[in-house]
């Protein structure tokens, strides 16, 4: 079945009218960029999707989380990533021109889904003075998505190039002390809907998600009944690890 098309299933049937009415259009160096923005108190939450997923998947954790902070989300131009060889270093930076455009200061509170996770991990360890707190969802490792070559054709391509990007965040120095916590998805319950073999690649994703505290000793685990879009599945497990960062903040 494949992520890509469980992804168009959920935005036919997002219907979420109070976020719609958030997403406006910038431009950023010439180019347009849709976006949705609630402006509250700091720290800012910034949500960064992953690879060719749209911010409407955030619609549920973006409202709740609005009523008290900041909270900024954006669509990536991912149609190029791949021809362009665009790396995660140019999409942090392109973050960092839409933040600055829409007059949006630190510190932040760093939200990633999968390569968005990847993103989010590099600005972290760039510009740790900016980022308050992170939280991964079903993120991609820094040591990338495993061997290209044991891929499907249709798939190696993309393999390759997280790959290249992941080595980005791996060759930057240790994180600085940040509160952290990550969501792994375990598709317990939902096991039945993918072949066998993206199956052993999921697991092996979860083995390599597992070994975060490993690389970030401040980060902690959280498991989720989900599939790999955890923030559409159950928008309350990533609105409350939100909230858990935001108290931790306020508490020290």
């Amino acid at each position: 079945m494949g992520y890509k098309f469980e992804m168009i299933k959920m935005l036919l049937k997002r219907t979420n009218s109070v976020f719609k009415k958030q997403i406006k259009t910038t431009k950023i160096n010439q180019k347009k960029i849709k976006y949705a923005q609630i402006d509250k108190q700091t720290p800012t939450v910034i949500f960064e999707n992953g690879f060719g997923v749209n911010m409407k998947l955030w619609d549920e954790v973006f409202l709740e989380i609005s009523k008290t902070n900041s909270v900024f989300a954006y669509n990536r131009k991912d149609n190029r990533i791949l021809k362009d060889k665009i790396l995660t270093s140019d999409m942090v930076e392109h973050l960092r021109d839409v933040l600055k455009d829409r007059e949006i200061r630190p510190p932040y509170i760093l939200v990633g889904h999968s390569l968005g996770g990847l993103n989010m991990q590099y600005f972290a360890k760039k510009y740790p003075e900016e980022v308050a707190g992170i939280v991964l969802v079903d993120s991609t490792h820094p040591k990338g998505l495993g061997d290209p070559s044991l891929m499907p054709k249709s798939r190696k391509k993309i393999f390759e190039h997280v790959n290249r990007c992941a080595n980005e965040v791996l060759n930057l120095p240790d994180m600085a002390d940040i509160p952290m916590i990550a969501l792994i998805a375990t598709y317990e319950s939902s096991r039945n809907k993918y072949p066998e073999k993206l199956l052993i690649q999921i697991d092996e994703m979860k083995k390599a998600m597992e070994t975060f505290p490993e690389i970030y000793p401040s980060c902690e685990l959280q498991s989720v009944d989900s599939g790999h879009f955890v923030m559409y599945e159950k928008p309350e497990v990533v609105t409350t690890a939100i909230k858990d960062i935001l108290d931790t903040i306020v508490l020290k």
